[in-house]
Parts: structure tokens; sequence; C-alpha cells
């Protein structure tokens, strides 16, 4: 009898759960958000190609930095699309669906800096709007939460390239000489687009080794080095669930 007064209770249960509209959380497949901040030279466009790679699939870069991205043409299979200003997140928004609609598996955006502080972004665009600057940004602001919420619920893979905010600081070389250094400090964006990601890296302007910012993954944690194709394969087996 208390078996089947515990069978009921447990049936009873469920019901509830699924009226109230709750139900049993599963692990399912995602896709990759992820973040590469870096001073100039730090190597972010590289690093972005060399996750794409080891990711899988066919790779679409929007480039907003003149071309740079045909340095690694030799190096790396990927399609580019030129993006002139202006930098408008909706200009921004089109090309990630055209990559989408093409089919692409991973979008790498580089740089994405300049949705915000680029020619035609919306900083340059805030500045130019007449009166209250304060109330000017209830017209800014939802732009640049639709480009957020583009990103975030891409069907593809992204990888957002993003220009550090570039700090000097004083460090000793081989020869034991305070020597000034550029470190990037975070992104030159809008605060908070490196929370929305998977996992988020500053990387270093000198020997280009990744700092985890933010590592939903797990992957990264306690690891400062190079990121490779092999981080590329990590990742994307993480995201499918796959041990």
């Amino acid at each position: 009898m208390p078996t089947k007064i515990n069978k009921s209770i447990s049936d009873l249960q469920k019901i509830f759960k699924s009226s109230a509209g709750f139900e049993k959380a599963v692990r399912q497949s995602i896709k990759l958000r992820i973040a590469l901040i870096g001073p100039s030279g730090s190597g972010k466009t590289y690093t972005a190609l060399r996750l794409a790679t080891g990711i899988g699939g066919n790779i679409a870069l929007i480039d907003t930095e003149e071309k740079r991205s045909l340095y690694y043409a030799d190096e790396f299979n990927f399609d580019r699309m030129g993006f002139d200003p202006p930098f408008s997140p909706e200009r921004y928004i089109t090309r990630i669906e055209q990559a989408e609609q093409a089919n692409y598996t991973t979008i790498i955006i580089d740089s994405t800096s300049h949705e915000w502080m680029g020619k035609g972004g919306l900083l340059e665009t805030h500045g130019n709007m007449p009166g209250n600057s304060y109330v000017n940004w209830r017209t800014i602001t939802p732009r640049h939460d639709n480009f957020i919420d583009k990103i975030v619920r891409s069907k593809c893979h992204i990888i957002v390239c993003l220009r550090g905010k570039d700090e000097y600081v004083l460090t000793e070389n081989a020869s034991n000489k305070m020597v000034p250094k550029k470190v990037g400090v975070g992104p030159q964006m809008r605060d908070g687009i490196e929370y929305e990601c998977t996992v988020s890296f500053l990387i270093d302007q000198e020997k280009h080794i990744a700092s985890p910012m933010k590592d939903n993954t797990h992957l990264f944690e306690n690891r400062f080095d190079i990121l490779t194709e092999n981080d590329g394969k990590l990742l994307i087996n993480w995201a499918n669930n796959k041990k």
C-alpha cells in the first residue's frame, strides 16, 4: 500500500510541475559565443580563425579592419565580407543575417568594437544628436540591445573580436629593467558584451597568451596559454555535449 501511495504522490508532483510550466532540465547542444579582447597586435583575428577552424564547418568573417583578415588567407579556409562605414548596429545585424542565410557554421565579427566607437557607430551617432544627451540614450540603447540580442540568438557560432582598452604598465624585462608594456583592460565597447558570451578572453599583446575573463565551459580554468585549433575542438565538443 505505501508503494502505491508514493507512486500516486510522484504522479501528482509531475502533473503539478507540468501545469506550472516547469520541466526537467536536460543538457542540450548550444551555439558558442566567444569574445576575444586585446590591444592592437595581440592576435585577435588570427586567434579567431584558429578557433573557428577547430570548431569545423564553413567560416564567414565580417571584416571592418581594412582587409586585415586577408593576411591569413593562405593559412585558413574562410569567406570574407568587407564592411565599411557607417558601422551602425542595423548594418551589423544585416551582415549576420546574410551569413545565417548562407548556412555558415561560424561567424567571426572583426571588429565588433566599431558598432560602438567607430565611424557611424553609436557613440558618434549619439554625439551628433541635438537635444538632451541623457534623453537621447533612450533612442541609442535599444539599437545596441538589438545588436547584442542578434549575437546571442544567432543560429551560428559567433566569435566577436573586440579592441582592448589599452593601458601602459611598468614591467621588468629580461635585463631587469622596468619598461612600459601595453595591456588590455577590457573591451572598447559598451559594458557587458563579454558577459553575454560563453567564454571571454583577454589576449596579451606580446606573447598572445589568453586569460579567461568568463568561462561557462570550465575548459579554461587556471589556463593561460595561446589558443589553438585544438581549443576550438574542445569548445565544439562541449557545445555538442560530447565527452
